[in-house]
């Protein structure tokens, strides 16, 4: 709970009550697992949550008691096991997502090596569903990933340097340096092992180390360009590409006021994931699954793919009964959005309508009323005719 709490979360309960969030609370909803991003991680703000509600000997305990129980301690439970454990709590909607890093297959094809355990992921964070709505993996990207990059860039450089395998660094296609270093651990296994020792005038570990930074920052750039791939196509479908075919290019497949400016425009539109909290945790952590930065999977493979193909056929059927009348505008879009003419053309009819809904209800009341009023009368006079019958 306390862990819900630092994200933002807010019960139900607290919500109604008027309750707001704390100050201590992340405002932002995005928080990093691992150090080296300029931000407090998770680990460390619970911590400082525990040491504040129950003082620094009740936080230690809490801690060690943590570690008995599980073999991890604060950070390596978070990163292992508060995913899967908040899962099944919430019966597959988690409010809080952990988005996490591949580390990039070698020529072993990201087998464990022989030689020990396999790199743990460059990156992992949390991420508060209800902030999602709010450009949460463009923040991810921006003030976690880009931040981390620039500080293995800056660490690797000194290194690479004095290598003479070391190339300078080529922009990639979206403006970005390359990493320097692309060597595989594989070739530096192999060359630690031969007796002139690797071609470098650095010791081994300095040679390990460059190859290790030059991977982990392969793997974040890998990692940024899939949330950017995330924000622009998360949503895109077979199902969806049929339904715009067909969808009319007006006001109600734009945003309510303009029409998209063509096609492409729609598909764009409603392709990106742009996450309306009304569809749901299953349509909205559907992409983000499917592209496999998800810490544990939430659903089942298949269902994830069938959310996707629901929001497409219910946004596709929300604008029809849009320009039917039946609905004033479509849910996702601003309440200052004027109502469909056609709504505001049925508008008598509905009041018609009402007024003939509110009428049979008053009836059968009414009715109602009447039949327990007369059974009433019955039972009082079959309580007088039993009374008299017993007198005499």
């Amino acid at each position: 709970m306390l862990i819900l709490r630092i994200m933002g979360h807010r019960w139900p309960k607290q919500i109604e009550a008027g309750e707001e969030v704390p100050g201590w609370a992340v405002r932002s909803g995005v928080v990093p697992l691992l150090g080296g991003t300029g931000k407090r991680t998770l680990g460390n703000r619970l911590r400082e949550r525990l040491r504040e509600e129950d003082g620094v000997l009740g936080a230690q305990h809490t801690e060690a008691l943590l570690q008995e129980l599980t073999g991890f301690n604060i950070d390596e439970w978070l990163r292992r096991r508060f995913f899967p454990r908040h899962i099944s709590q919430f019966k597959s909607r988690p409010v809080v997502w952990h988005l996490v890093s591949t580390p990039p297959k070698g020529k072993n094809n990201g087998k464990k090596s022989r030689g020990g355990p396999q790199r743990r992921p460059a990156f992992e964070c949390m991420v508060y569903y209800h902030a999602c709505s709010t450009n949460a993996l463009a923040r991810v990207r921006s003030e976690l990933l880009e931040p981390l990059i620039q500080l293995e860039l800056g660490q690797l450089a000194p290194i690479t340097l004095q290598l003479p395998e070391y190339q300078q660094p080529t922009s990639s296609q979206n403006g970005q340096a390359e990493p320097p270093v692309q060597l595989e651990l594989s070739e530096v296994a192999s060359a630690a092992t031969q007796e002139q020792g690797p071609k470098t005038s650095l010791r081994d570990e300095e040679y390990l180390a460059a190859v290790l930074a030059s991977e982990r920052i392969r793997e974040l750039r890998t990692f940024l360009d899939t949330l950017y791939a995330i924000e622009q196509l998360g949503f895109a479908c077979e199902e969806l590409s049929a339904l715009l075919a067909q969808e009319p290019l007006d006001c109600w497949s734009g945003n309510g006021l303009l029409p998209p400016a063509d096609r492409d425009a729609l598909a764009r539109a409603e392709e990106a994931w742009r996450v309306d909290i009304n569809d749901g945790v299953r349509v909205n952590i559907a992409p983000l699954q499917l592209a496999g930065v998800l810490g544990s999977d939430v659903l089942k493979a298949q269902d994830a793919r069938k959310a996707i193909a629901d929001r497409a056929r219910w946004r596709a059927d929300e604008r029809r009964w849009v320009r039917e009348g039946k609905l004033p505008r479509c849910g996702w879009m601003n309440e200052q959005v004027p109502p469909s003419p056609q709504w505001n053309e049925l508008e008598l009819l509905r009041l018609a309508e009402q007024q003939k809904l509110e009428q049979k209800q008053l009836d059968f009341q009414t009715g109602q009323s009447e039949n327990e009023t007369r059974d009433s009368a019955e039972e009082g006079n079959s309580y007088e005719r039993e009374s008299s019958a017993t007198h005499l």
